[in-house]
C-alpha cells in the first residue's frame, strides 16, 4: 500500500539563522539608516518646536491638535515608506547580486528562506517602531502634553496597539512588494507597489464610505475596487484601526471580522507567493 505524505516542516534553526541574515544584510542599506536617522531629526525638532510655540493650536485639524499626535502621524507614514523599500528590495536584492542560488544550494528550502526574510523586514519595521515609542514616552515624560494624552501607561499601550494594527497593513504591503519583485526590476517594484497601494486605499474609501450599495455592477472601475476590497488584506482598515486607537476615538469596524478577513487574505496571499517562488528558477 502506497502511503503519500506530504510535509511542511521548516527547521526553526535556519530561519533564524537567515532572518539574522536579513538583519545584517538590511544594516547596510543607506536609505533605510537615512530614514531612521531623519525620523529621529524630525521628532526631536519637532519636540523643540512644539515646546517653543506651546500655545500654536490648528483647532480641527488633528495632525497638529498636540505634538503626540503629529508624532504619531509622522511615524506611521515613515513606517509605510520603510515597508515598501524593504519589499521591494528584501529578496530583490538577492537576485541582483546572484546571491540566492547560492544561499538555495545550502540545505534549505524555499519557504525557509521566504520566512526568513518577511520575519527580519517585521523586526526591521519592530525595531522602528520600538525606537519611535522610547522617544514618544521620553519627550511625554520630559514635557507632558496637558492634553487628552492620558497618564504614561495609558499612552505606552495605545502606542503600542496603534503600532501592531500598523504593522499588519505594513506586512501586507511587504508581501505584496516581494511578488512584485520576483517578476520586475526595483524601480518597476516601487512604481507597481505604489499603484497597488492607491489601489487598496481607494477601495477601502469606497467601501468603507457607502459598503456593498456603492458597487456599480455596470461600472468596470467599482467591480475592480470591490474585488480589490474583498480578496486582498485591508490596509486602510488596518491604518484606520490604529488611528481609531491612538486617537481614541470610537472604532468604526468590527475588529474580530477585520481580524479574521486580515489572516484569511494574507495568508493566501503568502501561499500564493510561496507557490510561485517555488516554480522559479535561478
Amino acid at each position: 500500500m502506497m502511503k503519500v505524505k506530504m510535509k511542511m516542516k521548516i527547521d526553526i534553526k535556519r530561519v533564524l539563522v537567515l532572518t539574522l541574515n536579513t538583519l545584517m544584510k538590511e544594516y547596510h542599506n543607506k536609505t533605510l539608516l537615512m530614514i531612521f536617522i531623519f525620523t529621529i531629526i524630525m521628532l526631536t525638532l519637532g519636540e523643540y518646536l512644539f515646546n517653543m510655540f506651546s500655545s500654536f493650536k490648528l483647532i480641527g485639524v488633528p495632525m497638529f491638535a498636540n505634538k503626540m499626535t503629529f508624532f504619531y502621524m509622522l511615524a506611521s507614514f515613515w513606517s509605510m515608506v520603510l515597508g515598501v523599500i524593504l519589499g521591494a528590495t528584501i529578496v530583490r536584492s538577492d537576485f541582483g547580486v546572484g546571491v540566492i542560488s547560492e544561499i538555495l544550494a545550502w540545505p534549505i528550502k524555499r519557504s525557509e528562506y521566504l520566512l526568513a526574510r518577511v520575519l527580519g523586514a517585521i523586526a526591521i519595521i519592530g525595531i522602528y517602531f520600538i525606537l519611535v515609542t522610547i522617544l514618544l514616552l521620553f519627550f511625554y515624560i520630559l514635557n507632558p502634553t496637558g492634553d487628552n494624552a492620558g497618564d504614561l501607561l495609558l499612552l505606552f499601550g495605545r502606542t503600542l496597539a496603534a503600532f501592531f494594527f500598523n504593522l499588519l497593513a505594513i506586512v501586507s504591503i511587504i508581501l505584496i512588494g516581494m511578488l512584485f519583485s520576483f517578476y520586475l526590476s526595483k524601480t518597476w517594484t516601487y512604481f507597481a507597489m505604489i499603484f497597488a497601494i492607491i489601489l487598496m486605499a481607494s477601495a477601502g474609501v469606497r467601501m468603507n464610505e457607502g459598503g456593498w450599495e456603492s458597487v456599480n455592477l455596470s461600472s468596470l472601475w467599482s467591480c475592480i475596487l470591490a474585488i480589490i476590497y474583498y480578496i486582498f488584506p485591508r490596509t486602510a482598515v488596518s491604518y484606520s484601526l490604529a488611528q481609531d486607537i491612538f486617537f481614541q476615538q470610537t472604532i468604526k469596524f468590527n475588529m474580530l471580522v477585520e481580524l479574521i478577513h486580515y489572516l484569511v487574505t494574507t495568508s493566501l496571499l503568502a501561499l500564493g507567493i510561496h507557490l510561485l517562488f517555488k516554480r522559479k528558477e535561478f
